[in-house]
């Protein structure tokens, strides 16, 4: 077999093997207040509690520009103020004081890796190697295994909720969002927005 043809099975191995080690996201546990009534919400604050500056505002702004796409009006937290961790107390008066009717806040629950073995792939391939006595080339079929690596996945799971501004104010909904992905410290949230705008408008929170 040739060199060339060894490197290209090589390669749609290593590409089988990326494409089944992408991130993974799931919204679980999700909880309504099935008492609560008073229709749509149509202004929401966003807080994400995170440590880190860059990755709340990327939290807040993703979700803002979710729930606007739904007619949702929205204000990003760290507009009000940019304190780390942000004032929650204060930023609950502020919503008060702009007419906002409810509070999406996103908060880490925990984060933690986990090492695993990851599969295998067989490829099954034609080549084809010159025969000496004709200027034909015949295809034959040789099978290759390529044994899996470690892995270490970070799991990281964030609560999620809903607080009505009506009354004295009161959670409405709740749920936790789960992403798994095979690099720590990378900055998935974009498909976990669209999967809680998403349970939100099902359950006539907002639109």
């Amino acid at each position: 077999m040739s060199i060339q043809i060894l490197i290209s099975r090589a390669s749609i191995a290593c590409a089988m093997l990326t494409l089944a080690s992408c991130a993974s996201q799931e919204l679980s546990r999700t909880w309504r207040d099935e008492s609560f009534t008073a229709g749509p919400l149509k202004h929401l604050v966003i807080i994400a509690v995170k440590k880190d500056r860059e990755r709340r505002r990327v939290w807040e702004d993703g979700i803002a520009g979710a729930l606007e796409k739904r007619g949702v009006k929205s204000t990003v937290s760290y507009r009000l103020m940019d304190d780390i961790p942000a004032d929650t107390a204060r930023i609950i008066e502020e919503a008060r004081a702009q007419g906002c009717d409810g509070i999406l806040f996103v908060g880490k629950m925990h984060r933690r890796t986990e090492a695993r073995p990851s599969a295998g792939v067989d490829v099954s391939g034609a080549y084809s190697p010159p025969r000496e006595w004709s200027a034909w080339y015949a295809s034959n079929y040789q099978d290759q295994y390529y044994p899996g690596y470690p892995a270490v996945d970070e799991l990281v799971s964030d609560e999620i909720g809903i607080w009505a501004m009506q009354g004295r104010g009161r959670l409405i909904w709740s749920g936790v969002g789960e992403i798994r992905r095979d690099t720590p410290g990378q900055h998935v949230s974009g498909d976990m927005i669209t999967l809680i705008v998403s349970s939100l408008s099902r359950q006539n929170i907002i639109r």
